[in-house]
């Protein structure tokens, strides 16, 4: 129940009103008596009274935003509202204080078009069909659809096959599930006729006779295994015959190619190394008997002019010619000299070269002899690497001659003959043991078909009786609610739309002003004794259109109900908002 209400910034106004359990708000048009139902709506439904979310036109034009504070006998609600579309609730209960969400508050109280409805008598008659159905489904006992399908139609309905089935939805949809599961188990029928019509399809096979093969095959395969192994064993004795040649051959190729190696071994004979001439003796001697070119000899002073100058006498042209003659002389007998020297000489350089060409003829000679030899090593080691890899091959043992068997030889075209004629055999005895498996079979799987076929054909009737029940569970369940929603006077009409008819008939659009406004009235009453959390609060408008008694009726039922009442009346003489307790 709200003691006081104040508000500001609303609607260009800023008052503040006291109320008790019933209330009397007089006034002229447009001075402010809906504005308290604004301000109430506000702040107890976070709306206007025609179910605006956010109302803007209520804030006035001159404020950036409103506040709206309601002190109720328990706590202060405060509520603020910007242009800016942003506002706060705040709770006040004694010391503690805290903000609340929208939805913390719809879950305190109820939603706003719950509250609307009772709060605004004519809201719920307003609200689109989707909305008075929600509203009435919100305060209405919530049927269990299981439990009354079930009664309808006798069947468990809480078994696996039905258990994802959701039964708060409408009654065509959930008609439709179990159509469709119904069309699912007709379709797994229709399946199980056809399986069962081609398992009895008829099939002929005759068991087939015993062949004589079967019996000859046996002893056919024994001696057939006899004369292979005694081929085996000749084509083994050959191999090994074969073998042992083949070793004596080759040890005697062996044999022979060892003593060629040997032979060649024994003409691979190493060759006597010269002995290295030594000549450093002779080359001695012979640079002993070199010998030396004698000093260049003197010679006489040839005077040109008349008079010596050593002596001073005097020189004539004989004289001078003489000189020339004697010192010619002396030249000529030293070249004489000179020549003998040097030919000696040069016969000693060439005994010199003579010595030296010998000793590297020498050197040479031993160098090709010691390669040679090396060469002959190398050959000499790979002949004896060649006869020490000749070894003689193992010969095999000699095998035993096979014995030939003592009866006639069995071929194999005689043995494949007659497993032929075994094998098509034991191919037609399988058919015939698979076509008696395969009766058996069919019979095995009719019988489970058949059983499955009657399980789908009692499910199918079964869900058949379901779906028609169903289809009547709207006018069980409004048959069921329908005492609930009884009002003094008035029907309610529950199709599509919800609406209602006076007693006398007329449907609610065609009664009067007064009887509309008295209608709205006892569906908001309704409305609040159906929820299990109160509103509490009505505002009744133009409450002069009602008659004394409605009025007397409404406030015994307000008073029944602990709702506190707000009867509003137009009243021209009264030129302000005239607020008085009952």
């Amino acid at each position: 129940m709200i003691k006081k209400l104040t508000f500001s910034g609303f609607r260009g106004q800023s008052k503040s009103y006291e109320f008790g359990d019933a209330n009397s708000i007089s006034g002229r048009n447009g001075v402010g008596k809906s504005s308290i139902k604004e301000a109430v709506c506000i702040t107890f439904a976070g709306t206007d009274s025609a179910g605006n979310r956010v109302p803007l036109h209520l804030i006035s034009l001159d404020a950036d935003k409103l506040k709206v504070e309601a002190e109720t006998n328990k706590a202060l609600l405060t509520r603020t509202l910007t242009k800016k579309k942003n506002g706060t609730l705040t709770l006040e209960k004694g010391e503690i204080s805290r903000t609340l969400t929208a939805q913390e508050l719809e879950n305190m109280l109820c939603s706003p078009e719950l509250f609307l409805s009772v709060f605004v008598p004519g809201a719920f008659m307003r609200f689109p069909a989707k909305t008075k159905h929600a509203v009435l489904n919100s305060v209405l006992t919530r049927l269990d659809r299981r439990a009354l399908l079930q009664e309808m139609c006798g069947v468990d309905l809480s078994q696996h096959a039905y258990e994802k089935i959701t039964y708060n939805r409408r009654p065509d949809l959930i008609a439709m599930d179990f159509a469709a599961m119904r069309r699912m188990k007709q379709g797994h029928l229709d399946h199980n006729t056809g399986a069962i019509a081609g398992l009895k399809a008829p099939a002929r096979c005759t068991e087939p006779t015993i062949p004589e093969e079967c019996a000859m095959l046996p002893h056919l395969r024994q001696e057939y295994e006899a004369w292979s192994r005694y081929h085996v064993a000749c084509s083994l004795y050959s191999e090994r015959q074969r073998a042992v040649t083949a070793a004596q051959e080759e040890n005697a190729r062996r044999a022979a190619a060892k003593a060629q190696l040997q032979k060649e071994l024994s003409e691979e004979q190493l060759n006597e190394v010269p002995t290295e001439l030594d000549i450093s003796g002779d080359m001695a001697a012979l640079e002993a008997q070199k010998k030396v070119l004698p000093a260049e000899p003197l010679q006489l002073t040839v005077v040109e002019s008349d008079h010596c100058p050593a002596c001073g006498q005097v020189v004539g042209e004989k004289h001078r010619e003489y000189v020339r003659e004697e010192n010619h002389k002396v030249v000529e007998a030293y070249k004489a000299v000179c020549t003998e020297v040097n030919e000696h000489n040069l016969q000693i350089r060439f005994k010199v070269d003579l010595l030296k060409a010998s000793k590297e003829k020498n050197q040479a000679a031993v160098k090709r002899v010691v390669e040679k030899n090396q060469q002959l090593d190398l050959r000499r080691a790979r002949l004896e690497t060649k006869i020490k890899d000749l070894v003689d091959m193992a010969v095999p043992a000699g095998l035993e001659e096979p014995t030939r068997p003592a009866y006639g030889e069995v071929t194999a075209e005689l043995v494949d003959k007659v497993r032929n004629v075994v094998k098509a055999y034991e191919k037609e005895k399988a058919q015939f043991d698979f076509y008696v498996q395969q009766t058996n079979e069919a019979a095995e799987k009719i019988g489970l078909l058949e059983k499955d076929s009657a399980l789908l054909t009692n499910q199918i009737n079964e869900l058949q009786h379901i779906e028609d029940c169903v289809k009547q569970l709207p006018a069980r369940e409004f048959a069921m609610r329908e005492e609930l929603l009884t009002l003094p006077g008035y029907k309610f009409v529950v199709d599509d739309d919800i609406s209602l008819i006076d007693s006398r008939g007329i449907p609610y659009a065609l009664l009067s002003c007064a009887e509309q406004t008295a209608a709205d009235v006892m569906v908001s009453l309704k409305l609040n004794e159906l929820m299990p959390r109160k509103v509490g609060m009505i505002f009744v408008d133009n409450a002069e259109l009602l008659d004394g008694n409605t009025k007397q009726f409404i406030m015994e039922e307000c008073s029944k109900q602990a709702m506190q009442l707000f009867f509003v009346y137009v009243d021209t003489a009264v030129p302000d908002v005239t607020v008085s307790v009952l």
